[in-house]
């Protein structure tokens, strides 16, 4: 089926229940297919067993961090191109956010921010795919 034609699929990793469930709210809203979950392992599983058109996932999590998802989805040639938006609260300038936001098709976007501008990166990174 065409991309244009069928319903995008986003998969939402975060170790905060509360904000991965209001992405998924406003996702689905704006017709998205969503899938969630809680760390990066269980990420880098579903992301290899299954295609997403993108990835949402905050930067600190337990076990596997959003950086280290990011590097392991770019070792893949099946995921290498899949878009990617780190989530972080970090402060502007931490190391790990500049080397994701220097990677192909990583954008970032501040943990806290409007869900409205999450979901506008998350339109224009798919529609640039």
């Amino acid at each position: 089926m065409d991309r244009d034609r069928r319903m995008q699929r986003v998969l939402v990793v975060d170790d905060d229940g509360c904000y991965r469930e209001a992405v998924r709210f406003v996702l689905e809203y704006l017709g998205f297919h969503v899938e969630t979950c809680c760390d990066g392992g269980v990420a880098a599983h579903l992301i290899a067993s299954s295609p997403f058109d993108l990835v949402i996932t905050d930067l600190e999590m337990p076990a596997m961090n959003g950086l280290q998802l990011i590097r392991g989805v770019r070792q893949s040639a099946d995921t290498a191109g899949l878009p990617i938006i780190l989530l972080t609260a970090t402060p502007a300038g931490d190391a790990r956010v500049s080397e994701a936001a220097a990677l192909p098709r990583v954008s970032t976007h501040r943990k806290g921010g409007s869900a409205v501008e999450l979901a506008a990166l998350a339109q224009a990174m798919l529609a640039a795919a």
